[in-house]
């Protein structure tokens, strides 16, 4: 499959909470790819970090680092206008 095809993108990505010792790093590292049209689940127990991926995917909340991309855009520069219109062009 093409890059073109590549829908969300998650290279190296790292999210921390917290600071000294109640420092909590919940994402390390994480790299992941969702084509058009693919479907997957995320599961894991309580505390792995499943809601705060989706929230990084969702564009809720930002990594530590570098960014999601979305449709090939990065992310972490973007105005809410300009990741509506790659959301709207992702969808035509």
């Amino acid at each position: 499959m093409s890059d073109s095809e590549i829908m969300v993108r998650l290279k190296n990505i790292a999210k921390t909470y917290g600071e000294g010792e109640a420092r909590v790093q919940v994402l390390k590292g994480l790299d992941l790819e969702v084509r058009r049209g693919e479907m997957l689940a995320i599961v894991g127990p309580s505390g792995v970090g499943k809601s705060t991926l989706l929230h990084l995917v969702g564009l809720l909340d930002r990594a530590d680092g570098s960014a999601p991309r979305a449709a090939a855009h990065a992310t972490h520069e973007a105005a809410g206008s300009q990741l509506k219109h790659w959301v709207d062009q992702a969808e035509t």
